[in-house]
């Protein structure tokens, strides 16, 4: 399917989903210098045990803090994604169950 938005372009950044990393790393096709703009994420856990999602900007800093997806479960409800501009983006996970993927506009 395709974007069905007329008066707005498709979201320029997609990371697919993959694994969360322990270590804050960027997501695929995220870098720790340009300016994204998050539109929304999606995150699933497989695990038995509940894992908590950091997402900070280039430098470290928390952007979205510990959200929490619970074992065999996904993130609920889903947070209101900050629209603003963040310089850089990486994710961290607690646990190696998780599955995410975010989206928005670089």
């Amino acid at each position: 399917m395709g974007w069905p938005f007329s008066s707005a372009a498709a979201p320029s950044f997609d990371s697919g989903f993959t694994t969360v990393p322990a270590a804050p790393t960027n997501p695929p096709n995220a870098d720790s210098v340009s300016t994204f703009w998050l539109m929304g994420g999606s995150f699933a856990n497989e695990g038995d045990d509940d894992a908590y999602v950091l997402l900070t900007d280039g430098s470290d800093k928390a952007v979205l803090p510990d959200l929490l997806i619970p074992a065999h479960d996904i993130l609920r409800p889903p947070p209101e994604w900050p629209f603003m501009p963040i310089v850089g983006l990486k994710w961290s996970c607690t646990k190696q169950t998780v599955t995410g993927k975010l989206w928005g506009y670089v």
